[in-house]
């Protein structure tokens, strides 16, 4: 057997480091015009991280892992190291620069991946100007938010719509020849006017205006509650309402 040899320079290097693990560390201010580093890792249990500048520890962080968080795959622990540590030191990193070190090689391929599709996407993109009765696709948030369908199971776009007249400066922008995308109805019938407006307020739901429409060739009784994104038919009849009422709550 060979004997182990415990010299001066052994001493000294087991006095370091067992100084090192049973001091406190002393924590540093940060400095807003250097760059931060992150460093996160993550266990079976536990995920944790420490943000440090020029080697010095400024904060550090840790989060227990719950039961369904323990059953994710190696690099999802990892990546919700990163989240977490990001989120718990977002105004320390927010406007500035930062590095993200992590021990899993494989989480270091998403930053790598997004910038070549950024890189693909960039080569296709090109500025496009529109003419009167060219065929156009228009993104559905721009015309009516759903609010009763998850935005994942909705279009993206809808069109092709023909541009019919130029708005100012804008030649991307002119009136359709079609309803707007998502009217849920569309009335053969006539208005006579409109009576009266509400706001119907729900738990859990944004609230909605509705109309009080008089039909045409109908008896008063016969009126009924109509949906303001529905009335896509009627909207100068709808403004007319509004100056109208106006015009009487004005005093002479």
């Amino acid at each position: 057997a060979r004997t182990w040899e415990w010299t001066d320079e052994c001493q000294v290097a087991f006095d370091r480091l067992k100084r090192v693990v049973t001091d406190e560390s002393v924590l540093a201010l940060p400095c807003y015009k250097k760059s931060f580093e992150v460093e996160t890792d993550a266990s079976d249990f536990a995920i944790g991280g420490v943000l440090m500048q020029d080697g010095h520890p400024i904060a550090f962080e840790s989060w227990k892992l719950s039961d369904v968080e323990r059953r994710y795959t190696v690099q999802e622990k990892e990546m919700t190291a990163v989240v977490h540590c990001l989120r718990t030191w977002r105004h320390y990193l927010l406007g500035s620069k930062f590095v993200v070190r992590t021990d899993n090689i494989a989480t270091s391929y998403f930053q790598t991946a997004t910038k070549r599709m950024k890189k693909w996407a960039d080569k296709k993109r090109r500025h496009v100007e529109y003419s009167v009765g060219d065929f156009v696709l228009v993104k559905l948030h721009n015309i009516l938010r759903h609010k009763d369908v998850h935005k994942g199971l909705t279009r993206r776009y809808e069109g092709p719509f023909q541009v019919l007249q130029r708005d100012k400066q804008d030649p991307s922008r002119a009136e359709s020849s079609r309803a707007p995308i998502g009217a849920k109805a569309a009335y053969d019938q006539d208005d006579e006017q409109i009576l009266a407006d509400r706001v119907v307020r729900k738990r859990w739901c944004k609230p909605k205006r509705e109309y009080l429409i008089q039909w045409k060739g109908l008896p008063e009784n016969e009126a009924s509650w109509e949906p303001a994104e529905d009335l896509w038919q009627f909207t100068k009849q709808i403004k007319a309402f509004y100056a109208e009422d106006a015009t009487r709550a004005s005093p002479e």
